[in-house]
């Protein structure tokens, strides 16, 4: 459940500042926003991008030892072995002292300070810590803090099962270890852990589009045992995509961390894979997901909540920026970036419009319940408030990519039955009529007001109520609003005939199922 930490929060983004560690130079420290949702870390290879979430690895100890009251040194460890302090403070520096620094809400802040116990001797692998909280959080705020940044699990990018080691992989179990643990979790006396390896294996099933679908060690557990439609295997005899996705997802599974950091998540995945992969590992993690790519194309089509890009000027000074910053992607560059013609290639040659980005991994997960997902490339308009006729000459030019379909939904802001469409957005809707894009408003005030209770108590806990056909969720009071970016994991608790009877359910049905026969 998301609510141990979504109360926690509480819409909150957590801005994080890393300086002097490892890639980050002391008098060049880099800062992004930390949340719930997706976030993107795009940059060329080799100039750090991995640092900006690996840096939560080998910080975990020194998180943990304040939650237990301060421990005074400790050693780093990372996949296994011992990490020098002079490896992990930037080598270009003077500077000794490694500093993170976490800011949130009115001026609250912790900063973690980290220095080698010998100033004279960094080649070592102790250091000692101290953390300075700024603001006014209670002590058990405090604590949630650490223990919310302190339960991350890190993926490096390499991230196929060797068998024939034993151990852990950064934070992930690997080989022998992973198989013990596996068999542990799916036959042990944890009935959740075993609903838990149930609901995985449903899941793989239905991804890779099996009807049966079954995975268990062998008996001297040296490798899985997969059955299929097709019969019997080796895991390794199926490839590495699906022993990817059973690797970390089931690590995920187990493990809840409150965040997911991943590098490179398209490593060893086809293009068709990587989205899915995506998605579906973020709806592991307990608040949010951070992943480090070169994708840009990846980003936008998993519908990130943020994007961001590092680089260096041409002095040298890494410059971390938010993606669009700089200039506004129109509709067309944005698919253009998916890479149009290899989704044509895969089937998905139907182009679905939705409001915001939010809603990109909204529909997906409504689209999914239909079983036509895969045939559309879903792009954002960029929110209610760019839905206008202005859009005329952009929506044209999209319509020169010669896809099969175009379509749009847009949410309605209908505040009571009966009423009518605000101007603009009838004018916007005619004008896209009349480039003959299928369109749908929908019949509620937005995409919320489709979201059941039973949805909402599963992702949320019971302390939420659904939204009325026609309630603004921006108007309720903090204590019952939830932010739009979860909205996506509870449309995937959802089933099909929870549309049933709506307009949307209509649209999808008779409309866009149609362009996929």
């Amino acid at each position: 459940m998301h609510i141990l930490y979504f109360d926690l929060l509480k819409m909150e983004n957590v801005k994080i500042t890393i300086r002097n560690y490892r890639s980050i130079p002391f008098n060049n420290p880099v800062s992004y926003d930390m949340g719930e949702g997706i976030t993107f870390i795009l940059g060329v290879n080799n100039i750090g991008k991995s640092n900006l979430i690996k840096i939560f690895h080998e910080l975990k100890y020194s998180f943990q030892a304040a939650i237990d009251g301060g421990v005074p040194s400790f050693t780093f460890n990372s996949i296994g072995n011992t990490v020098l302090y002079s490896s992990v403070k930037n080598q270009r520096s003077e500077e000794t002292k490694i500093e993170m620094k976490l800011e949130f809400g009115a001026g609250n802040s912790i900063q973690l300070e980290i220095n080698p116990n010998d100033t004279n001797n960094l080649d070592i692998p102790s250091y000692n810590h101290r953390a300075t909280v700024s603001g006014e959080p209670v002590d058990a705020r405090l604590q949630d803090f650490y223990h919310l940044f302190a339960n991350t699990m890190y993926v490096g990018s390499f991230r196929t099962p060797t068998f024939q080691t034993s151990g852990s992989y950064y934070d992930i179990e690997i080989g022998n270890t992973f198989i013990i643990a596996w068999d542990d979790w799916a036959t042990g006396k944890s009935v959740s852990s075993r609903t838990k390896i149930r609901t995985l294996k449903n899941e793989l099933r239905e991804l890779f589009g099996f009807n049966h679908f079954d995975i268990y060690p062998n008996h001297s557990n040296t490798n899985f045992i997969v059955e299929t439609d097709d019969g019997s295997f080796n895991l390794d005899e199926l490839g590495g995509g699906i022993s990817h996705f059973i690797l970390v997802l089931a690590n995920a599974l187990i493990k809840e961390p409150a965040f997911i950091l991943i590098d490179e998540p398209e490593n060893g995945l086809h293009p068709k894979m990587q989205e899915t992969f995506v998605r579906i590992l973020a709806s592991k993690a307990k608040y949010g997901l951070v992943a480090t790519s070169h994708s840009i194309g990846l980003a936008r089509s998993v519908g990130a909540d943020k994007i961001y890009s590092l680089s260096k000027n041409e002095s040298g000074k890494l410059l971390l920026s938010r993606y669009g910053e700089n200039y506004k992607p129109s509709i067309t560059n944005a698919i253009n970036e998916l890479g149009y013609s290899q989704f044509v290639e895969l089937g998905g040659n139907n182009i679905l419009l939705v409001e915001g980005v939010t809603d990109i991994k909204c529909f997906k997960e409504i689209l999914r319940k239909y079983g036509i997902e895969q045939h559309f490339i879903i792009m954002d308009l960029g929110g209610s408030s760019l839905i206008s006729e202005d859009r005329h000459e952009e929506l044209s030019d999209v319509k020169r990519l010669n896809a099969k379909s175009y379509n749009i939904i847009f949410d309605s802001e209908i505040t009571e039955e009966g009423e009518t469409l605000k101007k603009k957005f009838q004018d916007f809707k005619n004008m896209c009529e009349g480039l003959n894009f299928n369109v749908f408003v929908t019949e509620f005030h937005s995409t919320d007001n489709y979201i059941t209770q039973a949805a909402i108590d599963k992702e949320l806990g019971n302390n939420y109520t659904a939204l009325g056909k026609y309630e603004n969720l921006n108007n309720r009071p903090k204590e019952n609003k939830w932010g739009k970016s979860l909205n996506w994991r509870m449309f995937r608790e959802m089933d099909k005939s929870d549309f049933e009877g709506t307009d949307l359910d209509e649209f999808i049905s008779q409309t866009l199922v149609p362009l996929t026969e």
